[in-house]
């Protein structure tokens, strides 16, 4: 079956509960993904690794991202570090056999917008949230109650 990082997006509740299901039928109840054995995973996991840690302590990847692609996808997806392989694809800090990098290069736009709405996102919730907490704080504030305490600036 070939398989893109595509097909590891979110699932649907029921696809999630059939996958549980299907998994504690074959005594691994904690691994949902058949299709992708658990040493090919961990093999994609080492092969990100090992990439990520030549990039991050050189500026670049001297060795090309490489692996079975639909482990590797998994492995992706599962990590969390699908969409930052995919932006240093694009931009030429890691090499990988065409048919990982555009599987990787394709998602990372969408992706990282989606990760950009969510940081927005994040960001009004806490600016809200510390404009909130100063409003309380200088309302309690006996600065706030000249009757009570002089403040002087």
């Amino acid at each position: 079956m070939d398989q893109t990082c595509s097909d590891f997006a979110p699932i649907s509740a029921d696809d999630f509960n059939n996958r549980v299901s299907s998994a504690a039928k074959r005594g691994q109840p904690q691994w949902i993904w058949p299709e992708v054995s658990i040493d090919a995973w961990r093999e994609g996991l080492d092969a990100i690794e090992h990439v990520t840690r030549q990039l991050l302590s050189d500026g670049r990847a001297r060795d090309p991202l490489q692996g079975e692609p639909t482990a590797l996808a998994l492995s992706a997806y599962t990590s969390g570090l699908g969409p930052l392989l995919g932006y240093w694809c694009a931009q030429g800090l890691l090499r990988a056999p065409r048919d990982i990098a555009q599987v990787h290069v394709s998602a990372w736009p969408r992706r990282s917008r989606s990760m950009e709405r969510r940081a927005d996102q994040k960001a009004l919730v806490t600016l809200a949230t510390r404009a909130a907490l100063s409003v309380a704080k200088a309302e309690s504030s006996p600065c706030r109650r000249p009757e009570t305490v002089k403040c002087t600036p």
